[in-house]
């Protein structure tokens, strides 16, 4: 399924995955670096999911049709973040062990039912690994689970039971028991099955944690249930609340910032995902295309920054980062992220509904001062270290300098006692010949001037401290 096509070519059924007329939903995870590695019990397909996207109006954007595969979608967010989010297959090479930066799909040949869900797809994307980055614990990759919503076809059929379901699902808890919150039995299958499929090197959380969430909402669905206002639907998608109508409280709901994007659709950011509301009109198959693609690879993006950004900031206040190499290797690793992942920006038009997510999704987890703080922290730690070394280089140049100035002295010492003794002998030599006598009167004569210079030299050595 690894497939290639040019940029007009369209996709096909058989190598790319056509999203139903349904409600949508993408569970994003955060993923650990293995303790143990074990090979995947699936096939990873290097590359994006392929989506297929139905044929286009006139009216539309020029690079709505570049999404169906990871040439294209490189193309379209080119010179900004596609080396990041479309690593090709020759670049990343060799196994898929999280040494390198990842970007795989599996897409099921039988949809997984997860009780009211259905899981069709994953999605894996990780970062290349630095030399600051701990051997097992947090890593930076990310895992998407594309999901779909059941037909809403039944005049009681609402919104209200796939939220619910998708709650639960949102909480992943490994630990977690039937008894311990109401989704946890049901979310034992997934809990046993996904760590056996994940690519090696990588594991699921192993604490409680509460994943991304993107859902893809249908008007029509939504009116279906009188009880909700739309603007509570999106809330409640991705909301840790029950999905009954008085988990919004009216502050509540006049709080929450909901950007319509065109007549055909609203979005809504939070911290904890995006939520779509999509009319029915020409443009929503379209639109479902783009949530499970580029829409979807901004939240990705912006979830890598944070865990990447999270990584380097708990690293700069380490005792250790006074050790100059590790310092080093921090700076190079904060520069790496700041030139080559820290993008603000998904497509070189800056103004598209991509760029528009990827920003909200950096304000709501407050991507940029956490960057910016990151610097700064960095860079005080390097004046630090910089002190620190600066300091103990001088030490040691004053320790150098103190023993070249005692074996100066030593010299000079030695000079002056042994000095007279010498010229003692040479005298003597010219003077008389080279009997006892002669040398006997020699050595007496230059041990006595030697026992004058010592005591000069004491009283010297003394007035000057």
């Amino acid at each position: 399924m690894n497939v290639h096509r040019g940029r007009h070519q369209a996709a096909t059924a058989e190598d790319a995955w056509d999203p139903p007329d349904t409600s949508s939903a993408v569970l994003v995870m955060p993923l650990n670096h293995a303790q143990e590695s074990s090979f995947p019990t699936i096939e990873w397909t290097p590359g994006v999911l392929c989506v297929v996207l139905p044929g286009h109006s006139e009216g539309l954007q020029q690079w709505a049709e570049l999404v169906t595969n990871e040439n294209d979608r490189r193309e379209l967010v080119s010179p900004g973040p596609g080396a990041v989010l479309y690593p090709s297959a020759e670049a990343g090479g060799g196994a898929p062990d999280g040494t390198a930066a990842r970007r795989m799909h599996h897409l099921l040949p039988k949809a997984l039912d997860l009780g009211g869900l259905t899981l069709v797809a994953l999605e894996f994307l990780s970062l290349p690994r630095t030399t600051t980055q701990p051997e097992n614990g947090p890593g930076c990759a990310v895992l998407a689970l594309h999901l779909t919503f059941p037909r809403c076809d039944g005049p009681s059929n609402s919104l209200v039971a796939p939220l619910e379901r998708l709650r639960e699902l949102s909480y992943w808890d490994p630990a977690a028991t039937a008894g311990q919150h109401d989704g946890g039995a049901r979310n034992e299958a997934l809990q046993r099955w996904l760590p056996s499929v994940l690519p090696t090197g990588w594991e699921p959380p192993d604490r409680g944690t509460r994943l991304g969430l993107c859902t893809l909402l249908l008007e029509r669905d939504a009116a279906r249930d009188a009880r909700f206002q739309a603007v509570d639907w999106m809330y409640l998608a991705i909301a840790s609340r029950p999905v009954r109508p008085e988990s919004v409280s009216v502050d509540r709901r006049a709080s929450l910032r909901v950007r319509q994007m065109s007549t055909s659709w609203t979005v809504l950011v939070m911290r904890d995902g995006i939520s779509v509301l999509a009319a029915s009109d020409d443009f929503t198959e379209s639109l479902r295309a783009y949530f499970h693609s580029v829409y979807l690879d901004a939240v990705l993006l912006s979830r890598l920054q944070a865990l990447r950004a999270t990584e380097l900031a708990a690293l700069v206040p380490t005792p250790e980062l006074t050790d100059v190499v590790k310092l080093r290797e921090l700076e190079g690793a904060v520069l790496d992220f700041r030139r080559r992942i820290w993008w603000s920006y998904l497509t070189g038009k800056r103004t598209s509904p991509g760029d528009f997510i990827l920003n909200s999704c950096q304000d709501e987890l407050r991507l940029a001062d956490q960057v910016a703080s990151l610097a700064v922290n960095a860079a005080d730690a390097a004046r630090l270290s910089s002190s620190l070394h600066q300091e103990a280089l001088t030490k040691v140049q004053d320790l150098t300098r103190a023993a070249q100035e005692r074996t100066n002295e030593t010299i000079q010492f030695l000079t002056v006692l042994l000095a007279p003794l010498a010229l003692s002998y040479a005298a003597f030599t010219v003077l008389g010949g080279p009997d006892l006598a002669h040398f006997l009167l020699a050595t007496a004569i230059g041990l006595g001037l030697t026992a004058v210079a010592w005591l000069v030299l004491r009283i010297v050595r003394k007035r000057h401290g």
